[in-house]
């Protein structure tokens, strides 16, 4: 057809003004994200879900663990409270630490106000004379000493040294050691902070900008650029990994394009032909983009790398047109003599990868969505647009008399292909657990940034990010008494050797009960004056010196108890952050462990994964690896049906269950095959690789159905030999491509699509018994 006649055609002019909306709003409203938060599971119970939200925005998420070394100690100390104040005053942390004891001046206050009801040491014997004595006796001690200054309204005021007791049992158990004032590591080299960034740790567009100012601080700042800066923390992990990933998926599709490029003008040696068959792929590309733009308001990195591989199905479409073209018929007519067998194996494609837009996990979701709307409009181009495009006197004279003549004596290869088969069905069957359910798996994070993680975490004596205890109440007060009853039995496992240290929420802030119930045991005024005249005796302290302190003990028998609201907007409150938090009228406090020593011990006291246990012990790992064994089943069921629903559509639309085994049954073989390959080559199976499996059942139905399309027409079967051979080879150079990624996704995904499109092509073509023309209505 002329060009001017192809460009004024009603098909063409409807599939021009879709390609330029698509483009539009593809162009304007995509958004491409690339954190793995998108391949987490949602939980299946309530308290599934609050862990999990904690791992994607939870305070130890955001937290950055921060090492400054290159220089002698004291200018390190320096270089480490000049980080702080930059970090601090930077709007990127909500909290910074470096092992000064400095509270904000808006927390200090409150703090020494309420000294009284929350030092644990405040009992009724606490105001006795022989105590008040021993306290004014050291306070002249200290008051005498040239070590330590205090301010004189301190000691008139708390003469015990409440609120000193108190600040010194807020110091993290089993820190770091303090050397000029601030953290250092074991071997004194590195100066040691903790930063809290205020993104979550999978806002990688947020952490891209913290990482990118604290390289710029690192560069610009006089005191801080002959040192060097070490960082680790979940928020760098996911940095790293979007770096990957992206770099990888503008590779991928560099190097796929190119090489689809050239293949295909090896082998249609025809421009117009390779231009031709390049649109429905783009034309899918842009689409299923749209699309899943549309239904999520973004687009994951390893969808559209995933996506922009179905080149290696889509550019199948056109090929197989090629493929059949006789010179004495029109590019129309030849696609109606195959559009039955095109068609059904679109739809059986198409419901393999219905079943996983009910999974659980958004990027498997966003994967089926786009599969599913990618090859339907590939299809639909080639159906309606292609035939527009190629002249009518073109015709394929593509020849391979090998393979021709193998296909004629392929009943060893056949027999050897089903003995293949069997031997595959035992080796999955006797290889135990063949499954991936370690979400860790997906993460592409280098090593060198795992053994620089262990080394800050050892020099900081930080808990691991494994191991918790998780106490639940219903209430704030519930919660802080729960903690306060746990305390006693945490030091006797402290003691006992169970594990090193521990965090507890009560260490700051105790209840709300246990706070009025030391105000009763504080004593009234003339009491409280009795016994400090009686203490004083003889010591060189004026009358009246104490007043502010009986004062001040007045004043707490009134105070309305603390809670955690009183501190929620100072860097107090997001300390604790860390270690209480609510979800939907439930409360949550986590306890960090550090160095378990007897995890057996442990595991006794306290029942693991116990959803119904007032305290129980969390393995974030273990707990994360059932909810993905969870998914893996329940996506199982959703792939078995799948292949129910594709044999049921190959039964209507070839009207004939034999005919519709003959085509299924090497589908099933060269997935048995490919599974047991993968095994082979120490792969461990996961979520990704059965959405993989999915598009290998699509290619191997294609190959299937064609293969099987009128056997006893030599005419027909050396088209679809040729057809097939093209299609294989484009699908294997494409998914060969993305088996290189070092994202392990990607890397899951073309490992199992190779390895399945080789096996698919040998079962379609020589796995299956000749049929006779019965099956020409496909």
């Amino acid at each position: 057809m002329p060009l001017m006649a192809v460009i004024r055609h009603p098909v063409f002019l409807v599939w021009l003004l879709m390609f330029l909306l698509a483009g539009a709003y593809t162009a304007w409203q995509t958004r491409l994200v690339t954190d793995m938060s998108q391949f987490l599971p949602t939980g299946a119970s309530p308290l599934q879900t609050v862990l999990l939200e904690q791992v994607r925005t939870g305070a130890a998420s955001r937290l950055l663990l921060l090492g400054l070394d290159g220089a002698p100690a004291e200018q390190l100390a320096a270089a480490s409270n000049h980080l702080r104040g930059k970090l601090e005053a930077s709007a990127h942390f909500d909290l910074v630490q470096n092992g000064v004891e400095d509270l904000a001046p808006d927390a200090q206050p409150v703090l020494f106000r309420y000294r009284y009801l929350l030092n644990p040491a405040v009992q009724a014997d606490y105001f006795s004379v022989d105590n008040l004595r021993a306290a004014l006796q050291r306070q002249l001690r200290i008051l005498t000493s040239s070590f330590v200054q205090l301010k004189q309204n301190d000691v008139r005021g708390d003469p015990g040294s409440a609120y000193l007791g108190y600040l010194l049992g807020l110091r993290p158990q089993g820190g770091p050691q303090l050397s000029h004032g601030v953290w250092f590591g074991i071997d004194g080299s590195e100066a040691l902070l903790l930063a809290r960034t205020q993104a979550p740790a999978f806002s990688l567009e947020a952490q891209q900008q913290v990482m990118a100012y604290l390289q710029d601080l690192m560069q610009q700042d006089e005191m801080l650029r002959p040192l060097r800066l070490q960082i680790s923390g979940p928020a760098l992990f996911a940095q790293q990994a979007k770096s990957i990933i992206a770099g990888e998926v503008s590779r991928i599709s560099i190097v796929t394009t190119v090489v689809m490029l050239l293949f295909l003008a090896l082998v249609l040696r025809n421009s117009t032909l390779v231009f031709c068959s390049a649109l429905p792929l783009l034309s899918g590309i842009l689409a299923a983009v749209a699309v899943v733009t549309f239904v999520y308001g973004s687009i994951h990195g390893i969808t559209l790398a995933f996506g922009v591989t179905l080149v290696g199905v889509a550019v199948d479409y056109p090929i197989h047109l090629f493929a059949h073209k006789r010179a004495a018929e029109s590019a129309s007519a030849s696609l109606r003599r195959i559009w039955p067998t095109l068609r059904l194996g679109l739809i059986t494609t198409a419901m393999g990868y219905l079943a996983m837009l009910f999974s659980d996990f958004t990027g498997l979701a966003q994967l089926g969505v786009f599969a599913i709307a990618g090859l339907t409009v590939a299809v639909a181009v080639t159906r309606w647009v292609m035939p527009l495009l190629v002249a009518d006197s073109w015709e394929a004279r593509w020849r391979m008399p090998g393979l021709k003549q193998l296909t004629r004596n392929y009943w060893p290869l056949s027999s050897g292909l089903w003995l293949l088969t069997a031997f595959a069905l035992w080796y999955v069957l006797a290889h135990g657990n063949i499954w991936e359910d370690d979400i860790a798996a997906l993460n592409p994070e280098q090593k060198t940034q795992k053994v620089l993680d262990s080394h800050l975490r050892q020099q900081l004596g930080a808990p691991d990010t494994r191991h918790f205890l998780l106490v639940q109440a219903e209430s704030e007060e519930a919660l802080l008494l729960r903690c306060e009853q746990l305390q006693p039995k945490l030091d006797a496992m402290v003691d006992a050797g169970v594990f090193s240290h521990f965090e507890l929420i009560s260490r700051y802030l105790p209840s709300a009960a246990n706070q009025r119930q030391r105000q009763q045991e504080l004593p009234d005024a003339r009491r409280l004056q009795q016994a400090l005249t009686e203490a004083s005796a003889g010591l060189p302290f004026k009358p009246g010196t104490f007043e502010p302190f009986v004062a001040a003990v007045q004043a707490s028998r009134d105070l309305p108890p603390l809670n955690l609201a009183t501190f929620a907007a100072t860097p107090l409150g997001r300390q604790l952050s860390n270690l209480v938090f609510d979800y939907q009228g439930q409360w949550f406090s986590l306890v960090p462990l550090t160095q378990i020593k007897d995890y057996t011990a442990l595991a006794k006291d306290f029942p693991p994964l116990a959803n119904d246990a007032p305290v129980m012990l969390l393995d974030l790992k273990a707990q994360s690896n059932t909810l993905m064994s969870h998914y893996r089943d329940r996506a199982l069921w959703l792939f078995a049906l799948g292949a129910g629903g594709i044999l049921l559509v190959l039964v209507l639309g070839l009207r004939s269950f034999p005919g519709a085994l003959r085509v299924f049954m090497p589908v099933v073989g060269s997935l048995l095959v490919t599974v047991m390959v993968l095994l082979l080559a120490g792969e461990r199976l996961s979520l990704f690789h059965l959405a993989s499996l999915l598009l290998v059942i699509g290619i191997g139905l294609d190959y299937s159905l064609f293969f099987q399309r009128y056997q006893g027409n030599a005419v027909e079967r050396n088209q679809t030999l040729w057809a097939l051979v093209v299609c294989a080879m484009t699908t294997i150079l494409v998914f060969g491509i993305l088996a290189g990624a070092t994202t392990p996704v990607l890397h899951a995904i073309g490992l199992t699509v190779c390895v399945g499109t080789l096996f698919s092509f040998a079962y379609a073509v020589f796995g299956a018994p000749a049929s006779s023309p019965s099956v020409h209505q496909i």
